[in-house]
């Protein structure tokens, strides 16, 4: 069974992995790292895979 841990992990890697493999969803990441600013690269990567429209996390 994995920890929550190793899942966050596995879903980072993968999100980092398509970011770098499609143009259109770096896009669509820069566009949300824009208003995330404050947050580390990791927490925006995983914020933005699980809401790209995010616009402030609390």
């Amino acid at each position: 069974m994995q920890t929550k841990l190793q899942i966050t992990q596995e879903m980072l890697q993968g999100q980092v992995e398509r970011l770098w493999n499609n143009t259109e969803e770096y896009r669509s990441f820069l566009k949300t790292s824009s208003r995330l600013y404050k947050y580390a690269y990791k927490d925006q990567v995983l914020i933005h895979a699980q809401r790209p429209d995010a616009v402030a996390c609390a």
